[in-house]
């Protein structure tokens, strides 16, 4: 614009005069970046007729067109010097996509008397900008951090994303921000996890003082720790300035916001790139407050959940360490009272005596299970339960546990209960975790003993199992049937469910953890009531090895 000021103002008035009388169909339309030096220039050739639109993120080659003929250069022509190197066509596809490029900026433009007017008032318009330039996106993403007065947000889409753009200085600029003395701006960055990341996180959050550095800037002995006190105080202070938490997953867009006024927006285009010119696709900008306050909004709401997160994650940890420490002092001497009770039971001929131990076994018995159960939640709920496959007889197990309730339970004597195993087959091969397949049919047998609380002739638990049975042809179905109480309404759509009882005797953990282990085995586990009102079945499937 200054360059035609100086050496064509009179053939551009004399052009505009003509358009003015009707002489010519064509007018001149000019886009420029109106800043506020340049102001009284715009003015006069906007009194002259010139129709003027205000670009903000103008190319990076000047360009003028007419209906025959195109000029560009890539000269910046800095203080209206003459142009060195200019290219010149008439060539129409030229002709037309230098016209599509200005028609596009055109239509994107701001009115060249509104731009004046927010420069005069100091206020500036609302919009967003749709940037294509990618070392424009660069040179602004500078701007913005050294324009920020009080907060920098920032998301990186992946961690590569944060290399390329530690590779390209940005986080060496956060660093020299957060260091100003004269500036408390709080900068906080959410990225995707890896170890050289969370290096730079450990590096800005530890204090490390350089002894050689305090020393060598030749202080006196005396001022030395008032100088390493300085310092410390300095970096802890930085430290605070600079937060960077780690987000599960990576996104398709990376965002910075700077004091609630300004939005950078860029898309991935491919993470593979080792520079984000290459990396990005389209990035928008944005001075909307609508806009801006949008990605503010979910900046916070990302970094609450990170900070939920990383509270839950400390807190499994100490209910993890508490429940081992816990239940391994409960076991210590639970055990010892098992054994010597029923050392004593044993020996003791007395009636009395023998129905106090009962008592004492019994609630013995109900701590260890207590124990063990809280044991197992806590690994189901960490992730820990480890399942330790090996290849056994299906029909042994059920044999072997029938076997040891007729002649350690006392319960099933008391109540005049009755066992039937009803098999197709002793050959039932399977491969899982014979320990707690156990304890799930131990779990099971013993629900159906606790709920059979009626002493009569045909007070019976029935086990069966069988092949495929209409479920699936590669798996065994195993079910256990009593003939006691039916299994609540209420609680039967929430059974496998934690806590799940109204039974005085029982937490609701054992259904829970047994759903868990026969799903962590492929299968299936479910209960209904039995047809003729008597009592209810459990059944569970489990794939054949």
């Amino acid at each position: 614009m200054q360059l035609i000021f100086n050496n064509f103002l009179d053939s551009y008035r004399k052009l505009l005069d003509k358009y003015k009388r009707g002489e010519s169909k064509e007018g001149i339309k000019w886009i420029c970046n109106i800043q506020q030096e340049s102001i009284e220039l715009v003015k006069t050739f906007l009194n002259m007729g010139m129709q003027i639109r205000h670009v903000k993120n103008l190319t990076p080659m000047n360009f003028a067109l007419g209906d025959r003929k195109i000029n560009a250069t890539i000269e910046k022509m800095e203080e209206g010097k003459m142009v060195q190197s200019l290219l010149t066509s008439n060539e129409p596809v030229y002709i037309k996509h230098f016209h599509s490029i200005f028609e596009n900026l055109w239509y994107s433009g701001i009115d060249a008397t509104d731009r004046i007017k927010e420069l005069e008032q100091d206020i500036e318009s609302e919009g967003i900008e749709i940037i294509r330039n990618s070392f424009e996106v660069q040179r602004l993403i500078f701007d913005l951090l050294r324009s920020a007065q009080e907060e920098i947000l920032v998301v990186f889409s992946t961690a590569n994303a944060f290399h390329r753009q530690e590779k390209a200085g940005t986080i060496k600029v956060l660093i020299e921000i957060a260091s100003k003395k004269d500036h408390d701006i709080n900068i906080k960055i959410m990225t995707p996890f890896d170890n050289k990341i969370e290096q730079i996180k450990n590096e800005l959050d530890n204090v490390t003082i350089d002894y050689d550095d305090v020393i060598k800037d030749g202080y006196k002995k005396g001022q030395i720790e008032d100088m390493v006190e300085e310092k410390k105080r300095e970096q802890q202070q930085n430290s605070k300035k600079i937060q960077i938490k780690f987000i599960e997953s990576s996104t398709t867009i990376s965002i910075l916001a700077v004091d609630r006024k300004y939005s950078l927006v860029a898309e991935l285009k491919d993470d593979t790139k080792d520079i984000s010119l290459e990396a990005i696709g389209l990035v928008t900008y944005s001075n909307s407050k609508s806009t801006v306050l949008s990605y503010v909004s979910m900046f916070e709401t990302l970094w609450l959940q990170t900070e939920l997160s990383d509270l839950l994650k400390k807190q499994d940890i100490i209910q993890k360490e508490f429940i081992n420490v816990a239940s391994h002092e409960l076991r210590t001497p639970i055990q010892p009272i098992l054994v010597i009770s029923d050392i004593l039971y044993s020996q003791n001929e007395d009636k009395e005596q023998r129905k106090l131990l009962e008592i004492i076994i019994r609630n013995a018995k109900r701590l260890q299970r207590l124990t063990n159960d809280i044991l197992d939640v806590a690994k189901i709920e960490t992730g820990s339960l480890q399942i330790e496959k090996e290849r056994f007889n299906l029909y042994d197990l059920i044999s072997n546990l029938i076997s040891h309730y007729k002649t350690s339970n006392r319960e099933i004597e008391s109540k005049n209960l009755n066992f039937l195993y009803i098999t197709e087959e002793q050959n039932l091969n399977i491969e899982g975790d014979k320990g707690l397949l156990n304890q799930v049919l131990d779990n099971l047998l013993s629900n159906a003993i606790k709920f059979t609380k009626k002493i009569h002739d045909d007070a019976i638990i029935t086990i069966t199992t069988k092949k495929g049975g209409g479920y699936h042809d590669n798996s065994i179905i195993v079910s256990v049937k009593d003939n006691g109480t039916n299994i609540d309404k209420e609680i039967l759509p929430r059974l496998f469910r934690k806590f799940a009882t109204k039974s005085e005797e029982g937490t609701g953990l054992g259904l829970y953890i047994s759903k868990n282990i026969i799903e962590a085995h492929g299968g299936k586990i479910w209960a209904e009531n039995n047809i003729d009102g008597k009592g209810a079945t459990f059944s569970f499937t489990l794939p054949i090895s």
